[in-house]
């Protein structure tokens, strides 16, 4: 696993500050920039932390030596927190809090760790759905004081014997997690000594502890060389499991992003509101929130239209919207269109859209809105067929 585009050259941030450990730590968790860009003072004393880091078990990579000269800037390029740094993390915090933000003055986080579950069909569905996580940490973790950890069985588990691989999983990651998102594309996975597959054992030890359980299908061509039997087994999968309850689907990356962040918002009002009375997070952190999503309907003949709908809990105040298109062709026209003055809790509002031919079938959706004194963005894809 590698934070995509988070230490790319171009994003790197030149930092005047020297980081401790903790700090460093916290912005690989966090998919944040790390300050490693340039070699001067502050450049040498942050790379010798991120060394000792390294060195110590708590983050890894494929460049184990920092001090390369001209090439400072790609040095860090691929380098993650271990479990082991996340262990840390916890442990530097009190009660179970984040460590502190630089530059905020530190915060007390209950820390949820998401579970990212799949077949190992789904490698790119699972970065999408990390760097989401990661995303909704940049966003949301100072408001609503919770940190959201990722965690992936190929980078967060390590080597033990006494059992099977699966149950040395289960007892590491699994039977730890506090939210799950199993993917599915063209795949159930290898069968275990007690279920059809891992991802499929995940998912019953996760729902018979009662944690929330987001399960998700593709709907994209299948690779070449699939394997018939699989298919067969994936079907037959999905038909048993859609009994128990209600299934998402996927049609790209971006509707991946969306449909994961609205399953989080939902399991962040959750679990923080259900905590208990004796805990000391600060009730007003979590509060209403608005959270806004995208979709296309179509009526007929000159009547189609792009809805905004409320999910959320919370009003969102002075909605714009704007969409481009995605891939060949051009956006739809907004008719009539002016910003939302107020979208309520459990709300849609409905856009005419003026789409021809030469438009594309596919649309970016940006949705900006402000609560309070804080304003949001969030970005959705939309199929119009």
């Amino acid at each position: 696993m590698q934070l995509r585009g988070l230490l790319d050259c171009e994003d790197v941030a030149v930092s005047s500050e020297k980081w401790s450990h903790e700090q460093m730590l916290q912005a690989l968790a966090d998919g944040d920039h790390l300050p490693v860009g340039r070699q001067d003072a502050e450049w040498e004393h942050n790379a010798a932390v991120l060394d000792d880091l390294l060195h110590d078990g708590f983050a890894r990579g494929p460049n184990q030596n920092l001090h390369d000269g001209a090439g400072a800037y790609f040095a860090t390029h691929g380098i993650r927190i271990t479990d082991n740094g996340r262990r840390q993390l916890r442990d530097a915090g009190i009660g179970g809090a984040a460590v502190p933000a630089r530059g905020q003055g530190g915060f007390e986080a209950r820390v949820l760790t998401v579970l990212i579950a799949s077949p190992g069909d789904t490698a790119e569905a699972r970065n999408t759905v990390e760097q989401t996580i990661l995303s909704w940490n940049r966003d949301r973790s100072h408001v609503e004081r919770v940190v959201l950890l990722p965690v992936r069985w190929e980078t967060d588990s390590v080597p033990e014997m006494g059992a099977d691989g699966q149950s040395i999983i289960n007892h590491q990651l699994v039977d730890r997690a506090d939210i799950v998102v199993a993917l599915f594309h063209s795949r159930v996975g290898a069968p275990t000594p007690r279920a059809e597959s891992g991802t499929v054992e995940e998912i019953d030890r996760a729902e018979a502890r009662g944690v929330p359980v987001h399960v998700y299908f593709a709907e994209l061509p299948y690779p070449y060389g699939v394997d018939p039997d699989e298919l067969k087994r994936l079907q037959y999968f999905r038909e048993s499991i859609q009994q128990r309850g209600l299934l998402g689907r996927y049609a790209s990356a971006d509707d991946l992003t969306a449909k994961v962040r609205t399953a989080l918002e939902h399991d962040v009002a959750r679990l923080v509101l259900a905590r208990s009375v004796g805990e000391s997070l600060d009730t007003d952190a979590v509060g209403p929130r608005a959270v806004l999503r995208a979709r296309y309907e179509s009526r007929g003949r000159g009547a189609d239209q792009l809805i905004i709908e409320n999910v959320g809990d919370g009003p969102a105040e002075n909605v714009e919207i704007a969409v481009e298109p995605i891939g060949e062709g051009r956006a739809p026209d907004l008719v009539g269109y002016t910003p939302i003055e107020t979208l309520l809790p459990q709300a849609a509002y409905a856009i005419l859209v003026a789409v021809s031919m030469g438009t594309a079938a596919q649309w970016r959706v940006r949705m900006r809105w402000q609560e309070a004194d804080l304003t949001f963005d969030e970005t959705q894809s939309v199929s119009s067929f």
